[in-house]
């Protein structure tokens, strides 16, 4: 975006030679979340997430189970599905990630009743993501993203 403004700035510059360029508070935030991702905790956490994430959403037996997992925990939450995490748009990652972290006790129960089903490959599954949510590293990075 820089670049597109490099005309406005110069123009701006040549009729108000004081004033200064600063970024937006969109980008500045976008820069600051960026760097933050490359820290090892933060970046499993949010890895660990998508993986939960998405291995729910790839049944519609598992989302049964979660909204009931949500009924039970939270009967009058209205929201019973889990949204992605967007790789562009920061707000609606943080929205992602703080339903993410109110329904964590939820999720880790749907994946603790995916791990007594039959299938082999599911329950070990779902046992290696709950094993990861239960790692003090994930919580705390879970707190510091939300």
């Amino acid at each position: 975006m820089k670049g597109h403004l490099g005309v406005c700035v110069a123009l701006i510059s040549k009729d108000y030679p004081s004033a200064i360029y600063v970024h937006c508070a969109s980008h500045s935030l976008n820069l600051v979340l960026s760097d933050a991702c490359k820290v090892d905790t933060i970046r499993n956490t949010i890895g660990t997430m998508k993986e939960v994430i998405t291995f729910i959403q790839a049944s519609e037996k598992r989302m049964d189970t979660l909204k009931e997992q949500i009924t039970r925990a939270e009967p009058r939450s209205r929201r019973t599905r889990l949204v992605k995490l967007s790789e562009t748009l920061w707000v609606e990652r943080h929205n992602a990630i703080s339903f993410f972290k109110e329904m964590f006790v939820p999720i880790y129960s749907t994946l603790g009743v995916i791990i007594g089903w039959d299938d082999a490959d599911v329950t070990s599954k779902a046992f290696l993501m709950q094993s990861a949510m239960e790692k003090s590293c994930f919580v705390v990075g879970l707190c510091w993203v939300s």
